[in-house]
């Protein structure tokens, strides 16, 4: 099963109301979210927003071997919709977690550190488990694409060719993201250093997921796929670790590695997919959101590099 565009005028609306209603708004976060319903409505009203599940009559079919389990295959128009509505309820829970963030420092500033071993093993083999199955559900069609002629350009900009089961993916990951959150607590209750880079990672890229779902922007696949697939190393490693396992310091370099390569290919498939915007090429993934991603995984890039050099480079030197 495949994704296809079709027609969504029901969902366009008046764009001079809602540029006139950003220069009236006096805070930062009002206007913030102004201009990213604008981008939601111009989308909307060039009619590339909505998709639908095309029952084997595209001519295009995958492989049996990528068949739907039952339980991917959602009403995903109906979650499509709810998403574009609701993106923003990610905004409300990144203040939500900011603020908690700074109350339970403050909280836990005159008391003991909490040990929290069995949630923590818990939680993180969870996380684990889910990454492991969603790169597992996911790989398969990035790998099918790669082999026919302009697979890669197919993979970054072709979004009515994109399998269900991605789509669905791309939804548990989006919800995952909320999820994740949780992290920044066992850090904050166990008393461990907390750095810009932890709680700016989870709250930016929950708010990238949640707003971007509604477009199942084609590159999705790229960035999805690479994301579990790290995710599904790192929480295996924490949990080992929440366990007393002892692990090699060169393992805990390797995974941070991969994440800073991982920020590095998401700036290029963005790149590769402006390129093909700038130059004509047909490419189904919107300028707004590529240049969201860009300005992401840049900054990503930028604080990954610096915690490697600090945590690794820089103490590797000292004890040398």
């Amino acid at each position: 099963k495949q994704i296809q565009v079709q027609d969504s005028g029901s969902l366009s609306t008046d764009l001079s109301s809602k540029k006139s209603q950003l220069l009236k708004e006096k805070s930062i976060f009002r206007a913030v979210r102004c201009v990213l319903k604008v981008n939601l409505a111009k989308m909307a009203a060039a009619n590339i927003l909505r998709g639908h599940i095309s029952n084997n009559s595209h001519p295009f079919r995958y492989p049996d071997y990528m068949s739907l389990y039952k339980w991917e295959d959602f009403d995903y128009d109906s979650w499509q919709v709810w998403m574009g509505k609701n993106w923003s309820v990610s905004v409300y829970l990144t203040v939500v977690y900011v603020g908690l963030i700074y109350i339970g420092r403050q909280w836990m500033k005159n008391r003991d550190p909490y040990r929290l071993k069995g949630p923590l093993v818990l939680w993180n083999f969870g996380l684990a488990i889910f990454s492991i199955v969603g790169v597992i559900r996911t790989l398969p069609e990035l790998a099918y694409l790669m082999q026919e002629q302009n697979g890669f350009h197919t993979s970054v900009c072709i979004r009515d060719r994109m399998h269900v089961g991605t789509v669905f993916w791309t939804l548990m990951m989006a919800l995952t993201k909320a999820i994740e959150l949780g992290d920044t607590a066992f850090i904050v209750l166990r008393k461990q250093p907390l750095i810009l880079l932890h709680w700016y990672h989870h709250a930016t890229v929950m708010l990238y997921c949640w707003y971007t779902y509604y477009f199942h922007d084609a590159a999705h696949r790229w960035f999805m796929t690479i994301n579990l697939f790290v995710h599904s190393v790192m929480y295996s490693y924490y949990a080992l670790r929440a366990m007393g396992i002892k692990l090699p310091r060169s393992l805990a370099m390797c995974i941070t590695f991969l994440q800073l390569n991982q920020m590095f290919f998401g700036v290029a498939v963005n790149g590769y997919a402006l390129y093909m915007k700038r130059t004509g090429i047909e490419c189904q993934t919107e300028t707004f959101n590529i240049m969201l991603a860009l300005l992401m995984y840049a900054t990503y890039a930028v604080l990954f590099g610096n915690f490697f050099n600090k945590s690794y480079i820089q103490k590797k030197k000292k004890f040398d």
